[in-house]
């Protein structure tokens, strides 16, 4: 619109305009049309805005209209939401060119016949990013849960055998409820695999409770075994103290009491969490498409410490039981003394310990490669213990049922020999370190006598000198 040439203010909306008048009287035309038609006693000079009836039917007329406007079709949807045309155009040979006109309402996509595009393919306006979690293979974790079975089913086996059999002299001397001990620190070994593989918010926490409480007793109860062979066999000062196996159930449970306690203040006072970082990124389609690696840390604000004095209190225990068994590595009682086994499943656990600790800190966003190596760590260590500890005793037993021999004694290193007869008599191995103890006393007194007889014999005749009492068994030498 113009006037003496001049562009009139709003002109540019009054299209728009125009075709808004005409949608108002088309939808209150409708409306008036219904009310005459129905018989009502309404009008449109009755409307009022508390009037729902009148209002809802405005709504509703509004709602249908739909004609050719100047700008284009007019009509609307559910909502009241004008529907329009979306026109397609590009620019061809620096012209602009209309490719297709798209109603929003239509479902499917543009019809781009018309369009031309470099190298033949649309370009996107934008590059797409997809976010990828890595997730542990579930063919790795049935692999390992297989195995983590047998071995469980083998751990309960044994204790079975060691419950059944505790009255077998060789198996009792050997203390078969520590044993028992040990082989429930297998069995929540191998439950840590299982729960390994957890939901990651669960399984950060999760498995190092089975993981740690499990490892406590088993090298717990190894611990108090050999120490209490070490103060039988090798501190003559401490060869009067009584051990009974509850002195030896006390250890196990002050170092899993002291893991236990720990755990449970790291999860109540700083626990643990996920932190999803990016591992890598990879691009395709020539750039235009992204796809971001996230893996999941364990993470806490204190895990350093907690880790650290946790690794250190087993350290300490492996450390110790190695001196043990070197200190006792000499005992000839192998149905008390296990330093040997013990020896190889210590070395066997802190190899496969330091090597876990360096890999999954260098490996933590890489869920395979750390659950395969956590759970094989796991399965190993709680293998080797049973089977180093218990099949030498199984085939002990079988050769025992098989070839039964008259009992000739345990040798106590080279300086004296229990016979079968004290052994059968005791309920606990300190009973030989009292029987032990009555014998050395013995001689030593046998000894000190013969001294003094020998004393005697060199003494000039002139010197008075009390004879001993031969009434102990000792034989004098005969007068000359």
């Amino acid at each position: 619109m113009r006037n003496n040439n001049q562009t009139l203010p709003g002109d540019i909306l009054a299209s728009q305009g125009y075709d808004v008048t005409w949608t108002i009287a088309l939808g209150l035309n409708a409306t008036m049309t219904t009310l005459t038609e129905t018989g009502s006693n309404k009008t449109l000079e009755d409307f009022t805005y508390t009037d729902k009836e009148l209002g809802d039917l405005i709504h509703s007329h509004m709602l249908n209209v739909s004609f050719q406007a100047l700008k284009g079709p007019v009509s609307f949807d559910k909502n009241g939401d004008l529907i329009g045309y979306v026109t397609v155009e590009q620019i061809q040979d620096g012209e602009r060119r209309m490719i297709c006109v798209v109603r929003e309402d239509q479902e499917g996509r543009l019809n781009l016949t018309l369009a031309r595009w470099e190298g033949g393919v649309p370009q996107k306006d934008g590059v797409l990013t997809y976010t990828l979690t890595l997730t542990l293979s579930p063919v790795l974790y049935g692999f390992m849960c297989t195995l983590a079975a047998l071995g469980l089913l083998a751990s309960i086996a044994f204790l079975i055998f060691n419950i059944y059999n505790r009255k077998v002299k060789f198996i009792k001397l050997s203390s078969p409820r520590i044993n028992n001990i040990i082989l429930i620190g297998c069995i929540l070994t191998y439950v840590a695999v299982f729960v390994s593989a957890l939901e990651p918010s669960l399984a950060c926490t999760g498995r190092r409770y089975p993981a740690i409480l499990g490892w406590s007793l088993i090298f717990g109860a190894l611990f108090s075994k050999t120490w209490r062979v070490h103060l039988i066999f090798t501190n003559v000062k401490l060869q009067k103290k009584v051990l009974k196996d509850s002195h030896l159930f006390l250890m196990v449970a002050a170092l899993t009491l002291f893991n236990l306690v720990l755990l449970v203040s790291w999860s109540v006072f700083d626990p643990l969490y996920i932190r999803w970082d990016e591992l890598s990124v990879e691009t395709r389609d020539n750039g235009d498409t992204r796809l971001r690696y996230l893996g999941a840390i364990c993470q806490s604000n204190y895990i350093r410490y907690f880790d650290a004095v946790l690794f250190s209190v087993q350290g300490i225990l492996l450390m110790l039981g190695a001196f043990l068994a070197w200190e006792t590595k000499k005992v000839k009682v192998e149905a008390l003394n296990d330093s040997k086994n013990i020896a190889v499943c210590i070395y066997n656990s802190a190899v496969l310990g330091i090597l876990h600790i360096i890999i999954t800190a260098t490996m933590t966003l890489q869920p395979n490669l750390e659950y395969g190596i956590t759970a094989t760590i796991y399965f190993i260590t709680a293998t080797a213990v049973q089977c180093i500890i218990f099949v030498p005793k199984v085939l002990q037993y079988r050769n025992h049922r098989l070839n039964p021999e008259p009992d000739r004694g345990l040798t106590i290193g080279k300086e004296a020999t229990v016979t079968s007869t004290h052994i059968s008599t005791v309920d606990d191995p300190s009973h030989i370190l009292k029987q032990k103890d009555n014998e050395i006393a013995k001689l030593h007194e046998q000894l000190e006598k013969m001294k003094l007889l020998a004393k005697q014999a060199c003494t000039p005749a002139g010197d008075k000198m009390a004879l001993p009492n031969t009434d102990d068994g000792v034989t004098l030498p005969p007068k000359a």
